[in-house]
């Protein structure tokens, strides 16, 4: 499949965690689909995500992910989200996005680097499943997880 974007200039970065300007997100959502997707406005439709269960306290969330692969060939995994939210979140990568995971348990911490990314309320189980912890219920966690970052 060939994909042809025209532009007026180059995008500043192909970097998910740091792009911030609209060419960047513009060529990014067109290379990489995310857990959920915006339509139009806020409405959202499942990309990556088959299906959502959420416990009883609103507190976790237990995505089953489609099976896909990525350019590559290769599978995409759980763990693959989990690598880029503590990416995302850790201080280290002083992505400008990384507040956004503030809601994951333990996020602010991890973002203002008091934890290590590793403690981010995010886990793999097995390859197709994704448990998200948060500190409090959130009501727009779907419209979260389709932000290009």
């Amino acid at each position: 499949m060939k994909v042809e974007l025209i532009e007026s200039s180059l995008p500043k970065t192909s970097d998910i965690a740091l792009a911030t300007d609209s060419r960047s997100q513009t060529l990014l959502a067109q290379l990489y689909e995310g857990l959920y997707v915006f339509t139009s406005g806020t409405s959202v439709r499942r990309g990556l995500a088959q299906d959502m269960s959420v416990s009883k306290d609103r507190l976790t969330y237990t995505i089953q992910l489609k099976q896909t692969k990525n350019a590559l060939g290769q599978r995409v995994t759980a763990q693959d989200f989990v690598d880029s939210f503590r990416r995302v979140a850790a201080n280290k990568t002083n992505s400008p996005y990384g507040f956004l995971f503030e809601v994951f348990e333990n996020g602010r911490a991890v973002n203002d680097g008091k934890m290590k990314p590793e403690r981010l309320g995010v886990k793999a189980q097995e390859n197709d499943r994704l448990i998200i912890t948060l500190n409090q219920p959130v009501s727009n966690l779907k419209e979260l997880l389709a932000m290009s970052v």
